[in-house]
């Protein structure tokens, strides 16, 4: 396949029709955090997808799917599961409970009750998302005997889908506000810091192993995630982090450790 752009025809026609999915996943899952921040924080935006990524991966591992060879549950897989349970019930369950508790009905930006457990559950959705993605671009990538051409292919997919869910929106026009109208330069930031965990992830992969970059990524989503919420940042609204939040993202993060490390 080396020296073309895109595989031959018959190669692509060989493959699996879910083998061309990873675009629209990728897709879902940018929409959704878009969706999702301003709804319910930092915080659950990181953690909750968290949780689906992890138990999606292991469903994955355990059951063979797409193209991946299974691999059974060991004791240790089910102690980081029960871990992780336990941390997204402290850094979400409990203080969305404290906070209806203290306020009856509580409002965020006009999202509340089920409302808001409507936006956690596409959290959820979007971590199983994360998880299968890179199982299905392994997949293809194998198909094709190519990685590179494989990446080329599902960006290629998702940025048509997003060109054809602008049309049908009618949104597309609107690209030119980009271009018209005053931003903070930090509004255009999101596209390059995509592009530069993808390259991180190709250069530190094979230096550090797999599981230590998801582990590193996952610390500094959560270091972030605690002070963009606490401190109001990137024009989010201000919501004060408790210490169970924080102690849940901590148990959160050693239950991924005990998943992917041990």
């Amino acid at each position: 396949m080396e020296g073309q752009l895109i595989p031959p025809m018959e190669t692509l026609q060989s493959m699996e029709w879910w083998a061309y999915l990873g675009g629209v996943l990728g897709i879902f899952v940018v929409l959704s955090a878009i969706l999702i921040f301003p709804r319910i924080g930092a915080v659950q935006t990181v953690a909750i997808p968290i949780f689906g990524q992890m138990i999606m991966g292991l469903l994955i591992d355990y059951f063979g799917l797409f193209g991946i060879d299974a691999i059974p549950l060991s004791p240790i897989n089910l102690l980081g599961v029960v871990i992780l349970s336990i941390g997204l019930l402290l850094a979400v369950v409990l203080p969305d409970y404290f906070e209806k508790k203290q306020l009856e009905r509580v409002e965020n930006n006009g999202i509340t009750g089920i409302n808001k457990l409507f936006w956690q559950l596409i959290a959820l959705i979007s971590g199983f998302c994360m998880a299968i993605q890179p199982a299905i671009n392994g997949h293809l990538g194998v198909g094709i005997s190519s990685s590179v051409q494989a990446a080329l292919i599902s960006f290629f997919i998702g940025t048509a889908l997003l060109i054809l869910i602008n049309i049908i929106l009618g949104e597309l026009p609107n690209i030119k506000h980009v271009f018209t109208e005053k931003a903070p330069w930090w509004f255009y930031l999101g596209g390059f810091l995509g592009a530069l965990y993808v390259f991180f992830s190709i250069i530190l992969t094979p230096e550090i192993g797999a599981g230590a970059f998801v582990i590193l990524g996952l610390i500094g989503q959560m270091i972030i995630s605690l002070l963009i919420d606490n401190f109001g940042l990137l024009g989010s609204k201000k919501r004060k982090v408790s210490m169970i939040q924080i102690i849940g993202l901590m148990v959160i993060l050693a239950g991924a450790v005990i998943i992917k490390l041990l």
